[in-house]
């Protein structure tokens, strides 16, 4: 199995991007990404709103490359034609609600420890995981076959 994945999904109209790596220990983090800012919904149970103009803020990353000179008279450019408008619109503060972990596991043992004793049916059966998994499945089968999955109806 591959340890470094991008796949791009389509659900309707909503194109999603997933990306996913075996390799390192970093934090799982989900983010939505939209035209007034990003959603970040990570695994130490925080939501964090990141608001966005849709515009850059400052001039570009890649000028750092430029020479001194031509790095100097690009930056004054660009603040003398955006710092206006950027001072007319200024961004809202960034933020973050905490919670109780969803990756906690002893809810989701207690959970399936009731519904053995009880006979009532889980939350999360075998449907439910079918539908967590298709995705994957179909993003694998994507890989190995080299060629585009489609959900058959």
């Amino acid at each position: 199995m591959p340890d470094l994945m991008v796949t791009e999904f389509e659900y309707g109209d909503v194109a999603v991007t997933v990306r996913l790596t075996l390799g390192t220990e970093t934090p799982e983090v989900t983010r939505v990404m939209g035209p007034k800012g990003v959603i970040e919904i990570s695994n130490s149970n925080t939501v964090t709103l990141i608001p966005q103009l849709g515009v850059d803020r400052s001039p570009a990353y890649g000028i750092n490359g430029f020479p001194a000179a031509m790095h100097a008279q690009y930056e004054k450019q660009w603040h003398a034609e955006h710092d206006a408008f950027l001072a007319e619109h200024p961004l809202d503060d960034t933020m973050m609600w905490k919670g109780p972990s969803w990756d906690d596991l002893r809810p989701h043992l207690a959970t399936f420890f009731d519904a053995v004793r009880s006979r009532k049916p889980v939350a999360e059966d075998v449907v439910f995981g079918h539908h967590a998994a298709a995705a994957c499945h179909m993003a694998n089968a994507s890989y190995f076959e080299k060629k585009v999955i489609l959900k058959k109806a």
